[in-house]
């Protein structure tokens, strides 16, 4: 008898076992779903917004697409001529992309096709993605006061595998301002006109008179007062600068970075920030595919103002940047 209920017992667990370890099998996990391309245009430069899209409402669309199709019916309905080759934008980089999913590639896998046509100064990438219970959240971050110095539309594609498709039945897109830790905010703009004497450059300032300092073109150690085309006041960073008061001196810092981008698309999201002694270590992250990537080709530089307390800054003298892709 005690024989039977031990293997009563075990046979159950077994059991439970089994079936937890195939529901969590099932269940598609974030890395499931892989970016594949992501294109912005500037404004008025997007070929794929069509007559269809003259209702304000239907600006923001995100679909789910699992066969050849699919994609074709979507393609026609929204008239984006991604198959016509009469129309311009047949050998654009998202036309060109659409046309290698093919019936082999949907045996296994499907898309998501993101359009985000509603314009935005808004500087937002590709985060993240999760699909639970049937909705697939996808996530588009940017960080706090980012601003970017275009309106842009921006095309985003998605894959994942069937398995993963075979549960979503609804998308869900959040677009969030992010700010990674509650010591301190972070700011990135972007300056296209910005002409400085180093590509990269880092400080930390302290006080109003280093502000002046760093924004005065006899003494600043990074603006080029030579720049025949912009006087230093008319830079965008400089401005931004300048409305930091004594006011605001008296219990914070800053810790500023000058980055070149060579493309107003390597948009790096500030990832962690520690302090160990006397040092500050930053880590900065881009989240986006090598390739393809189709990002306007204007040279720009990342301004990222970090405000922190001064108890926090007070012993800082070196700072460390770092950047990866993820």
């Amino acid at each position: 008898m005690k024989k039977c209920k031990v293997f009563c017992i075990a046979f159950t667990l077994i059991t439970v076992f089994v079936m937890l370890m195939s529901l969590s099998a099932c269940k598609p996990k974030e890395k499931d779903v892989k970016l594949i391309l992501s294109h912005c245009y500037n404004q008025n430069e997007n070929p794929h917004i069509t007559d269809y899209f003259d209702d304000e409402t239907k600006l923001n669309l995100a679909v789910k697409i699992d066969s050849v199709a699919e994609l074709v019916a979507f393609c026609n309905e929204k008239q984006l001529s991604v198959f016509d080759e009469n129309s311009a934008a047949f050998n654009d980089g998202v036309s060109k992309k659409l046309r290698e999913f093919d019936n082999d590639f949907f045996i296994d896998s499907s898309i998501a096709l993101i359009l985000r046509f509603k314009e935005t100064s808004d500087n937002y990438v590709y985060s993240s993605a999760q699909i639970d219970n049937g909705v697939m959240n996808i996530n588009f971050i940017t960080a706090t006061g980012a601003t970017a110095t275009k309106i842009t539309t921006q095309i985003t594609i998605l894959e994942f595998n069937k398995t993963a498709a075979n549960t979503i039945t609804s998308i869900k897109i959040n677009y969030n301002k992010e700010k990674p830790d509650k010591n301190y905010d972070v700011k990135i703009y972007e300056d296209k006109s910005l002409y400085l004497r180093e590509g990269n450059y880092s400080t930390i300032i302290n006080n109003i008179s280093e502000l002046n300092d760093l924004c005065d073109e006899e003494t600043s150690p990074i603006f080029d007062k030579n720049n025949p085309y912009i006087s230093i006041e008319d830079y965008k960073s400089v401005k931004i600068l300048r409305d930091y008061d004594e006011e605001f001196f008296q219990n914070k810092s800053l810790v500023v970075l000058f980055r070149f981008r060579a493309s107003s698309g390597h948009f790096y999201k500030l990832n962690n920030l520690q302090i160990n002694g006397n040092t500050i270590n930053i880590l900065l992250v881009r989240n986006l595919p090598k390739e393809p990537v189709f990002y306007p080709d204007d040279v720009i530089t990342c301004l990222y103002i970090i405000e922190m307390d001064k108890a926090t800054s007070a012993n800082i003298t070196q700072i460390n940047v770092e950047e990866i892709e993820i």
